[in-house]
């Protein structure tokens, strides 16, 4: 529905307030300063004479105390240029769709450089701003992993556009710090569980149908985390899902299982897409107990649009021919029924007795 599109953008352009204030703080600081700096240069009596005041009326020989302080104290000549260049990059900045936080990725084109390109281009302007104090110009790159506490603090989400031939999202990985938000507006049909191996402890992971997920996307903006959303134009053939930094994982358990058997009978599927969802079985068999013993408010979910979601621990799964079981130990309990085939592998060929003393 468009109006609910349109809600996802508006949810978006707010969540962008807070660093178009630092903008236009930033672009009045410049301003005043570029004048400053320049007054001083064209005629620094009378710039001197201007920051004394009245003060200085009768009192003060403003044309000797300019003479001695030009050259040593006063600004530098190379000033001007300087506060011209960061008032061109922030002019750039501020005319780009979105404030500069908007990315669209050419269709063929890499998700992972487009979104590092456009990071560090934020991080320029941190770094011209924060040069700006010590009358340096820092023009060179700024890249993500560089970036102070208080820069992660102000950076905004990025809006990323991407086709879902495309989502290729493990890069985003190392984007995701800081509070980083990176919300992935997905165009073309989809499938499958791109998102599910960055799902991890302390991360925020969405994947959302974009016509209903204003409100979770909202409360991700919202929070602390550091969090990867994607809001599917066409969902359906992908796997919704809700990961939140305390390790609890909503999804709906049976549409997980009926999708692993999909691909597993069939040979031709791309293998990477059985991994996304397998990997996503294991999280959720590894973290439903502890997110279950949780009681804590839940956030705003897309699992009310679905129909009768299989409960936490519920027991989904299909199992198939040839699938792994680890052994059982003496007087162990028997394995969860919702671990899926690849945790049962990785169990049963993991060697995880201590080595004989020799």
């Amino acid at each position: 529905m468009p109006s609910d599109l349109d809600s996802v953008g508006a949810t978006l352009e707010a969540s962008r307030s807070a660093f178009r204030s630092l903008l236009a703080e930033a672009a009045e600081v410049i301003r005043a300063r570029k004048d400053q700096q320049e007054g001083w240069a064209a005629d620094p009596v009378g710039a001197l004479g201007r920051e004394l005041g009245h003060f200085a009326d009768g009192w003060v020989d403003v044309a000797a105390i300019a003479a001695l302080v030009e050259p040593h104290e006063g600004p530098s000549t190379d000033a001007p240029p300087l506060w011209r260049e960061a008032e061109a990059r922030l002019n750039r900045i501020v005319e780009a769709e979105g404030a500069g936080t908007v990315v669209v990725v050419p269709q063929g084109g890499d998700l992972r450089d487009e979104v590092r390109d456009a990071l560090s281009e934020i991080g320029r302007l941190f770094a011209t701003l924060r040069g700006l104090g010590r009358e340096t110009a820092s023009t060179g790159a700024h890249p993500f992993h560089r970036w102070s506490g208080r820069e992660h603090a102000a950076a905004p989400p990025v809006e990323v556009r991407v086709h879902a031939g495309d989502l290729r999202a493990m890069g985003l990985g190392e984007f995701l710090e800081g509070g980083q938000k990176i919300v992935l507006r997905v165009a073309g049909a989809a499938s499958g569980a791109p998102l599910a191996r960055l799902a991890s402890p302390g991360l925020r992971v969405v994947q959302l149908s974009a016509t209903d997920g204003a409100a979770v996307l909202a409360d991700v903006l919202e929070g602390d985390a550091s969090a990867v959303v994607a809001l599917f134009e066409e969902p359906g053939g992908a796997l919704l899902f809700d990961h939140r930094p305390d390790g609890e994982l909503e999804v709906d358990e049976d549409e997980l299982a009926r999708m692993l058997d999909e691909l597993s009978d069939d040979r031709d599927r791309e293998r990477g897409e059985l991994m996304h969802l397998q990997a996503l079985r294991a999280r959720r068999a590894m973290e439903a107990p502890a997110a279950a013993s949780s009681n804590g408010a839940s956030a705003p979910s897309f699992a009310a649009a679905a129909s009768s979601p299989a409960a936490p621990g519920a027991d989904s799964a299909t199992p198939g021919a040839g699938a792994l079981t680890p052994p059982a130990s003496p007087g162990a309990p028997p394995p969860s029924e919702a671990a899926d085939r690849l945790a049962g592998w990785l169990l049963a060929n993991t060697d995880l007795q201590p080595p004989a003393e020799g």
